[in-house]
């Protein structure tokens, strides 16, 4: 009976350092997670303002240009706005998890 007693405690104490060790692992795993997200969203951004400065660029020089060469720019200008979709990095900044929040 005794030796039963000391067997379950010691199981009881293998059982508490095995589910500390694991929320440690998974409070790494979260950091290390949360910080290649943000990683990816601030590389997302760079990429973001430099769609968004080729467009600038495109329709202010468009300006320049006769009306219906102008319009046909816009155009393409447009086309090549909805296939690239949204270039707003907050939009990914929202969705980001924090370690906290994981």
């Amino acid at each position: 009976m005794r030796q039963a007693e000391i067997e379950r405690q010691h199981w009881k104490a293998q059982q508490e350092v095995w589910r500390r060790k694991e929320e440690e692992r998974r409070a790494a795993e979260a950091l290390k997670n949360s910080k290649e997200d943000i990683h990816r969203i601030i590389d997302h951004w760079a990429e973001s303002n430099r769609i968004e400065q080729f467009f600038s660029e495109v329709e202010r020089r468009a300006s320049d240009l006769e009306e219906s060469e102008r319009l046909k720019l816009l155009e393409r200008l447009r086309l090549a706005r909805k296939l690239i979709g949204s270039v707003d990095a907050l939009d990914h900044f929202l969705i980001w998890k924090s370690p906290d929040e994981r």
